[in-house]
């Protein structure tokens, strides 16, 4: 499978090329391990027989996602092949933050029901699948709907060297 992220609307599917995954493990204030991956994307994939003015592509979305496996007692060993992570809500109300969050269409906005599942492990590299679920917005003159998009994301993602905060 090649690395790209799929989002999937009432409306219909789009495919991202995934250019970026990263992950690391940091240690938050308490002194705890914590899991962080995180994604970018590319202008998405044109797929056969859409129409060629579709809002999909014309709004130069580029989504990034990332999210914080915030599990106590993670340790490096944890982080094997057939590890499954779960994450039911993206903002977590005892640490007054989110731990998940994509940029998606315009607006940054936290994902639910996510699943993180290793599914390989090649020297430093992770082989990851992330699935959500987020709120879309959809404007039409004069109403706003809100549906759900699933996201699905699987990708090889290299250390980062980036330490989020906690």
């Amino acid at each position: 499978m090649d690395d790209v992220l799929i989002v999937e609307r009432r409306d219909g599917r789009i495919r991202y090329p995934i250019k970026f995954a990263g992950w690391n493990l940091y240690e938050d204030k308490k002194g705890n391990l914590n899991l962080y991956l995180q994604i970018d994307s590319d202008l998405p994939i044109r797929e056969p027989g859409r129409p060629p003015s579709d809002e999909w592509w014309d709004n130069n979305d580029r989504p990034w996602w990332f999210v914080k496996v915030i599990q106590p007692g993670l340790l490096t060993s944890s982080i094997a092949p057939g590890a499954v992570f779960s994450l039911p809500e993206g903002y977590d109300k005892s640490l007054g933050d989110s731990v998940t969050n994509i940029l998606f269409d315009g607006g940054h906005q936290p994902t639910d029901q996510n699943t993180i599942s290793i599914l390989a492990v090649d020297g430093e590299r992770l082989r990851v699948r992330m699935e959500g679920q987020t709120i879309h917005e959809t404007w039409h003159e004069p109403v706003t709907t809100h549906t759900y998009a699933k996201l699905t994301a699987e990708a090889w993602f290299a250390p980062y060297d980036f330490w989020p905060s906690l």
